[in-house]
């Protein structure tokens, strides 16, 4: 009985403690286990690829880098725009009549692909950030140097190509007061130009016109009073006229100088080619008038018919006139 009695409460007690035993093995199942406090939030606060402040950082560096090369690149394109211009308006400026000249097309062209580059980052970004007032001040401002770009561009194009200057379809007289002397530019060539070299210590007072057709323009210039009193005729500035003219035709003489009659007026022409205007061919005559020296330039295309040339350039040198 009594072992009866202690096998019941072993087997009591052993359930007691089997039971305690499972219950504190479902409590520990159940309960979510502890993590590392320090491991857990650098966890929830690190994003993949590094701290978000970072990141952060190294993309607003990189739009200030994106936006200040947009604006080097529109500063840079704006300068190689007008220095192109200004090289094309110089190139022409300084070349004589029928001479070679330069279009910088390519550093035009050039300035102003970058110069659009650059602004379409700066656009892109003022519209990214919502900011249409400065967008607008800025298009606006864009649109506005284009057109300037654009007319200058066309002017220097028409100033240096001759050839898509207007024409005229009449005749055009001259006249000079000063030198007292007319001249009569046939129909087809462009409006008569004056120019006009005031006298100085060193040099005569100049007075020239001119006017270019397709293929041949005309010069006339008359150097005020700067023949001698003892020349008496035009054999006496031989000298002179032929050391110049083999300075002027750098390029090789084809006509030495020589004199020659036109329309009953004795002159000295001479012909030859100039080493900055290849396929152009010049021709220079020199006359006196009234102590004054005249002398009629004219240039034309290699190619050009030589009847065609003589007949223009005839019709011309007999137009030119006393009054």
């Amino acid at each position: 009985m009594i072992e009866n009695e202690e096998e019941t409460r072993f087997g009591r007690e052993a359930e007691e403690t089997a039971e305690e035993m499972t219950g504190r093995n479902i409590d520990a199942a159940v309960e979510e286990p502890e993590c590392d406090e320090s491991t857990s939030e650098d966890y929830d606060e690190e994003p993949c690829g590094g701290p978000a402040t970072d990141d952060d950082d190294s993309a607003a560096e990189d739009e200030d880098c994106e936006l200040q090369d947009a604006r080097r690149n529109i500063r840079a394109g704006a300068l190689w725009c007008v220095g192109g211009l200004a090289f094309s308006f110089a190139s022409y400026y300084f070349t004589e009549a029928g001479g070679r000249y330069f279009v910088a097309t390519g550093a035009i062209v050039y300035g102003a692909l970058q110069a659009f580059r650059g602004l379409y980052v700066v656009l892109s970004r003022l519209r990214r950030e919502g900011d249409m007032q400065r967008f607008r001040t800025t298009l606006l401002a864009a649109v506005a140097a284009v057109a300037l770009v654009g007319w200058l561009t066309a002017m220097s194009y028409r100033v240096v190509h001759v050839g898509e200057l207007p024409k005229v379809d009449y005749e055009q007289t001259v006249e000079c007061d000063s030198l007292r002397l007319r001249a009569i530019f046939p129909a087809g060539f462009t409006e008569v130009e004056h120019e006009y070299t005031p006298e100085t210590d060193s040099s005569f007072a100049i007075y020239a016109f001119y006017a270019g057709g397709e293929d041949i323009g005309m010069r006339v210039e008359g150097v005020l009073r700067s023949v001698a009193d003892d020349v008496e005729s035009i054999e006496d500035i031989y000298d002179y006229c032929a050391r110049r003219d083999s300075v002027y035709y750098d390029g090789g003489i084809m006509t030495p100088t020589a004199k020659v009659e036109i329309g009953g007026r004795t002159m000295l022409g001479s012909s030859g080619r100039m080493a900055d205007s290849e396929g152009w061919i010049f021709s220079s005559y020199d006359m006196l008038h009234d102590g004054d020296l005249v002398s009629v330039n004219i240039w034309h295309r290699e190619g050009m018919r030589e009847d065609e040339v003589r007949r223009i350039s005839d019709l011309f040198l007999r137009s030119v006139e006393s009054y």
